[in-house]
This record gives C-alpha cells, sequence and structure tokens, in this order.
C-alpha cells in the first residue's frame, strides 16, 4: 500500500463503488486489522470534526459542542456507532442470503469512513475558501455517502440490485430512527425530545 495505491482505490471507489471495495477487500488484510482500521478512523472522524467545528461561528460552536462533547467523547461514540453499524449490515445481509463475513464488514465501514473524511477534508477546504458552498459540499456528500454504501453493502454479500438495498438501508435507517426515538422518549421522557 502507498499512496499511489491508495488514490487508485479511492478514485475506483468514487467511480465504480462495487469495484473499489472489490479491490479493497482482495488485499487480504489480516486478521484484526478491520477493527483496528474503525477505531482509526473513528479518531480520525473525531478530529476532522472537532477541527471543523473550531472554523464555525462561536454561536454554532456552543449549540454543536454541547452535543458533540470532548474529542476522546465524540471518538468514542463514533466507534461505537461505526460498530453497530457493521453489526447490523451483517446480521441483516446475512439474513438475506448475503454471505459477508464479520471480518470483511469491519474493513467495508473503516474504507467507507475513510472516503468520507476524505470529502469532509474537501468540505473544510470549501468552508475557508468559499463559505456559502459548504452546504452544497454537505448535501453531496449525503448523497455520496448513501450512493458508496449501497455499492458497498451490494458487494460485501453479493447482492445483484443495488436498488433493493438502497431501499433495504432507507427502511433501515427509519426503523433505527424510530426505535432510537422511542427508547429516548422511554428513558428520558418527552420533554427531552421536545427540548432537541
Amino acid at each position: 500500500m502507498n499512496r499511489s495505491t491508495i488514490a487508485q482505490l479511492i478514485r475506483l471507489s468514487l467511480q465504480q463503488p462495487r469495484a473499489g471495495l472489490r479491490a479493497v477487500l482482495a488485499l487480504d488484510l489480516p486478521q484484526g486489522a478491520g477493527l483496528a482500521a474503525l477505531a482509526l478512523m473513528a479518531v480520525a472522524s473525531s478530529l476532522m470534526l472537532h477541527l471543523t467545528l473550531s472554523l464555525l461561528p462561536d454561536d454554532e460552536q456552543v449549540v454543536i459542542a454541547a452535543l458533540f462533547g470532548s474529542p476522546v467523547y465524540t471518538a468514542v461514540m463514533q466507534f461505537v456507532v461505526l460498530f453497530l453499524s457493521v453489526v447490523v449490515i451483517h446480521i441483516l445481509g446475512r439474513g438475506a442470503g448475503g454471505r459477508g463475513r464479520f471480518d470483511q464488514g469491519l474493513v467495508t465501514m473503516a474504507w467507507l469512513q475513510f472516503l468520507m473524511l476524505v470529502l469532509q477534508a474537501v468540505q473544510i477546504l470549501v468552508l475557508l475558501a468559499l463559505p456559502p458552498l459548504a452546504g452544497l459540499v454537505g448535501l453531496a456528500a449525503m448523497v455520496l455517502f448513501l450512493w458508496l454504501l449501497t455499492g458497498f453493502v451490494a458487494e460485501l454479500h453479493g447482492f445483484v440490485s443495488q436498488t433493493k438495498v438502497f431501499f433495504a438501508i432507507i427502511g433501515t435507517m427509519i426503523l433505527l430512527a424510530l426505535a432510537l426515538s422511542t427508547i429516548l422518549m422511554t428513558v428520558l421522557g418527552p420533554e427531552a425530545m421536545t427540548n432537541v
């Protein structure tokens, strides 16, 4: 692995997500590399997020910092979210007849997070150079995330139809959001959700 190889993998993944992930998984990384890469991406994501926060106006920094807390807390929460995402993708994928292994799922999610970090770095540059366009880059990042996640999950589990995978992802996100909201309302009470 060198800069040239990584650049080629990034370009291939953005153009053809399935082929890009196939090339990453073909590297046959050693056991445990996926979990280590996931932890590294969680730390990098936390640092990138807090760097982005430092560029925002003071009033926005206060509100967002209250949600994310310290970089260490953010990194831990990011790792938990990423790991649980791998678990959900593995369980649902295998339940639908997919063939992806859990260790491959870890590598897949780590690679997806790496690509999103690259885009976040671009967003920071845009925020510094052309602040009004930062929102458009953020919207593009959301679309790209869904595009990559759909292709990656389809490739990981060997699913033919990316359309079915896409709608399964959207449906799962909605169900998880509803479940999380219900749990928060049960634990914290309806008032907490009103104040968010």
